[in-house]
């Protein structure tokens, strides 16, 4: 993993915690650890250290794991939780994990479940969280279908009806209670539905392949009436999931081309709701590749029309930077070999200037072995230019920092972290691997009034938060003496001193010119 899993222990026993903190090393895990044992400090570190998974002893000094629960819980709702403790009975265990939400619980005699646990309840957390973005997602597009004038019907892979909306059901006469779990065929098609046809239709569907017909269809009360049927299966990791069937009465305009546009427009109405360019990507066995569907947001990005871009591929492919044209056609190829999400950033040259895009989609192999993807094109200019931006402001601070002999520092006492700028190294004269810290930085100021200057205010700003400004003189690495302007302050966090940063400038040049007695 690219960023550490962060582990909040909840341990009381040191000699336990190692036990755990040696299993963990045995996992091929990037973890970053935080321990704790008191209430007080439990609730601070869930604040600055963010956890992504909380491993608690039973019984501790001042509360027991259900307390530090409840604590999680208030800001981290899902945050995975996995007891560890010498002993705990089984009908405790299985309240706080059916009660509590707890993942699961690990004996401290039996340590070797303590990885496979934490992988498990890592995966369902992720879970967790898809299933949220996806009900959002099926949030906006269930207001799309319930507010437009077709029908809309969702089944699950079996074809068995989970969803319809209003329209749907004034256009059949049945009530939503009579239609949820049926396939839709069962109870839509009568005597004089033409056979054909609903071969036609099983076919596709068998395959999972996308429909789109006119067919007879009867109300409730025995009514004919002709729709115009667009049905879309939905693929989640390559697997089938879901299929969207929008129905478009056509009884009275059957013959009416307008109609077919009007459906063709509703069917884009759902895609171009997204932000960005909606796309069906077909890549063959052969190596060729096509589309078969493109949103309207291929205008914006590439400044052509959906059926420029259906009649002619090479549309989408001719303003693709030359530079960047190989790793497009890798990242494809790579999501099509492994059946894995393919996501990639490149660059493209339209009328409009250069803008870079990110695309996103889930592969899935047809019978025939043609890879598909549904995927999501998006605009990613503007986030590009920010970067190139920020990184442009630190380049020019740091050549100013460089010209006006100008450094930073930052002492974490709460992380036991060290930073000092190059520009630091530089005026003190060490290797640019040197590592600092308070009183290696006292040791280089010049012996007597100065480092007994430079020691007062640093306690001062420590224990008081005074800050300081000071010019004082150095001895170098090198033996060289010079002066420089030491500024610094604090930072406090329930009463205690957590951090001290400012800046070191090199002022013996001015110095020099001020007051030519004290140059050195």
């Amino acid at each position: 993993m690219d960023n550490p899993i962060r582990i909040l222990i909840l341990e009381d026993d040191l000699r336990d915690l190692e036990l755990i903190k040696r299993e963990l090393k045995k996992a091929d895990l990037n973890v970053e650890i935080e321990h704790c044992m008191l209430e007080q400090e439990f609730t601070r570190l869930l604040s600055s250290f963010k956890p992504n998974l909380i491993l608690s002893d039973h019984n501790l000094p001042s509360f027991n794991s259900q307390q530090a629960i409840e604590i999680a819980r208030r800001d981290f709702e899902d945050i995975p939780f996995i007891i560890v403790s010498g002993f705990i009975g089984e009908e405790e265990a299985v309240r706080l994990i059916v009660e509590e939400k707890v993942d699961d619980y690990v004996l401290k005699d039996n340590l070797l479940r303590l990885n496979p646990s934490i992988i498990r309840a890592l995966s369902t957390f992720k879970i967790k969280q898809e299933l949220k973005q996806k009900e959002f997602a099926l949030n906006r597009l269930s207001m799309v279908a319930t507010h437009t004038h077709s029908g809309v019907i969702i089944t699950n892979e079996k074809k068995e009806i989970v969803w319809v909306n209003k329209a749907f059901l004034k256009m059949c006469e049945y009530k939503e209670k009579e239609v949820i779990g049926k396939n839709p065929g069962h109870f839509l098609q009568g005597p004089k539905t033409d056979d054909e046809t609903v071969r036609a239709v099983r076919d596709k569907l068998s395959r999972n392949l996308p429909v789109k017909t006119n067919i007879l269809n009867y109300t409730k009360t025995g009514r004919e009436y002709w729709i115009q049927l667009d049905i879309i299966p939905i693929f989640e990791q390559g697997k089938l999931v879901n299929f969207i069937g929008i129905q478009e009465d056509i009884t009275d305009r059957l013959n009416n081309t307008r109609i077919i546009e009007e459906s063709e427009k509703l069917l884009q109405s759902i895609t171009n709701n997204v932000p960005g360019m909606v796309l069906r990507y077909l890549l063959h066995p052969d190596g060729t590749d096509s589309v078969k569907y493109v949103s309207d947001g291929v205008k914006y990005l590439y400044d052509i029309s959906p059926k420029e871009a259906l009649n002619d591929l090479s549309l989408l492919w001719k303003p693709v930077l030359p530079e960047d044209i190989s790793g497009v056609r890798d990242s494809i190829m790579h999501s099509a070999k492994h059946l894995t999400t393919w996501n990639y950033t490149w660059r493209i040259n339209t009328k409009t200037g250069i803008k870079w895009l990110r695309g996103a989609g889930t592969p899935s192999k047809n019978k025939d072995g043609t890879t598909e993807w549904s995927s999501l094109i998006l605009d990613v200019t503007k986030e590009k230019q920010y970067e190139t931006e920020i990184q442009e402001m630190n380049s020019r601070l740091m050549e100013a920092q460089h010209i006006a002999h100008l450094g930073d520092f930052l002492i974490d006492f709460e992380k036991d972290i060290t930073y000092v700028s190059p520009v630091i190294k530089e005026i003190h004269e060490v290797d640019p691997e040197y590592g600092f810290d308070i009183e290696k930085g006292l040791n280089f100021f010049k012996e007597g009034y100065d480092r007994d200057r430079k020691r007062k205010v640093i306690e001062e700003a420590i224990k008081n938060g005074t800050p300081y400004n000071e010019e004082l003189q150095i001895i170098t690495a090198k033996g060289n003496t010079r002066w420089v302007r030491s500024r610094g302050q604090t930072e406090f966090k329930d009463g205690k001193c957590f951090k001290l940063y400012g800046t070191l400038m090199d002022i013996t040049a001015e110095t020099e010119l001020k007051n030519p007695l004290k140059a050195p």
